[in-house]
């Protein structure tokens, strides 16, 4: 039986359907070539390359077709035959349609293929945990790979029929076990209670945490570990309109993607605005250093998750994916386009700077930028109405 794994990113010979033989190439014609590839919102593709006839048992390749695609929606039971062709060509198709690379990681993962969707491959069944509920599975779409904490991000498809707290659109991290021989994918929804500061100033908890982490290595005393950092350091509070946080994409993963699977923040995030900026160091008696937008795709695996917890609008550059569009429509939240290459200009409109958080991570440390008179153009609307399209 077929899998989305013999035709992924190689060129195949396929029987068609006489709907399809009516739809998309000479009636005539059973046969074509194809590249297959996986395309985000559709699933498992085939674009048609030529037409093609099987003759005494030799494959021979006809007229080419004018870029079509088809979407293959029973893999399983397609008639596909291997067929190489031009290396340079080959390679050039796979440039053309690959996905990002964290997505592209996930789908060498064959140890999930038992829990994706046949006709979508980034699409794959995961388990919602939470104390008081019942295990519910439901179709959750990869959208990034954090592979240092072990976490594959998603988005879920659809609405449980329990509360967890999450919701369809949600973003949340999953994690594989293996039980006899086979690997399930759980999203653990469990809320974690807030540790006092006072019992956290001097450290102790944490050391203390670390060393029972590498005593055991699990996933309770990593998460314990993870809590401690969560309560010991984040804590913001927005004052007016025009106060921003800026991140940088290591320090977004040091805790957003980190807090996003403790099921909370731990800061007041509503009604805020985020800048994804990469400033430069500041020079002696400069408020800020150069601060140009960075690329905001970079970003879109977070974005959902901090709009359904009450960010308001996002300020950087470039195309978003349709996961953040939907959160922005979901939550009336609003996309800022700022111009990339004007950072010694921005850094201007910063009238005060202070520090929120990881302070050893220098220029990508957490700040709150107040400014004025800073440039901006509306990306995407509440609407979703999208600039780029």
């Amino acid at each position: 039986m077929n899998s989305f794994r013999d035709i992924y990113n190689k060129t195949f010979i396929l029987k068609l359907t006489k709907d399809e033989q009516n739809n998309l190439i000479n009636k005539d014609k059973e046969y074509c070539l194809c590249f297959g590839y996986i395309d985000s919102d559709t699933g498992l593709m085939a674009l048609l390359l030529n037409e093609a006839e099987i003759k005494n048992g030799n494959i021979e390749i006809g007229c080419p077709l004018s870029g079509k695609h088809l979407h293959i929606e029973d893999i399983g039971s397609r008639e596909i035959i291997a067929c190489s062709i031009d290396k340079t060509k080959h390679r050039q198709l796979i440039d053309k349609y690959k996905a990002v690379k964290s997505v592209e990681e996930t789908r060498i993962m064959d140890f999930i293929d038992n829990l994706r969707k046949p006709d979508h491959p980034d699409i794959i069944r995961v388990v919602l945990l939470r104390e008081g509920l019942k295990e519910e599975t439901v179709w959750a779409k990869i959208t990034d790979l954090l592979p240092v904490q072990g976490f594959i991000i998603c988005s879920m498809l659809e609405e449980p029929y329990q509360n967890f707290g999450y919701h369809e659109g949600s973003s949340i991290g999953v994690y594989g076990k293996e039980k006899d021989g086979a690997v399930t994918l759980y999203c653990n929804m469990n809320p974690l209670l807030q540790i006092p500061r006072e019992k956290l100033e001097d450290g102790s908890l944490l050391r203390a945490a670390i060393d029972d982490f590498y005593e055991h290595e699990d996933d309770e005393h990593i998460f314990k570990v993870m809590a401690l950092l969560r309560d010991s350091n984040l804590y913001v509070y927005y004052s007016s309109e025009i106060d921003e946080v800026a991140f940088m994409q290591s320090g977004n993963d040091r805790y957003i993607g980190v807090f996003r699977m403790m099921n909370g923040i731990p800061f007041d995030i509503k009604d805020a605005a985020i800048y994804y900026v990469g400033p430069s160091q500041s020079k002696p008696n400069e408020i800020y250093g150069s601060c140009g937008p960075t690329t905001a795709s970079r970003m879109d695996a977070y974005t959902p998750h901090l709009l359904d917890k009450g960010l308001r609008c996002i300020i950087a550059k470039g195309k978003r994916n349709s996961e953040v569009k939907k959160a922005l429509i979901r939550n009336k939240g609003i996309y800022f386009v700022t111009i990339g290459g004007l950072g010694a200009y921005l850094k201007k409109c910063v009238k005060e700077v202070e520090a929120v958080a990881y302070e050893d991570l220098g220029t990508e440390s957490i700040k709150r930028l107040y400014i004025e008179d800073f440039p901006v153009f509306v990306g995407i609307d509440t609407k979703g109405e999208d600039i780029y399209e």
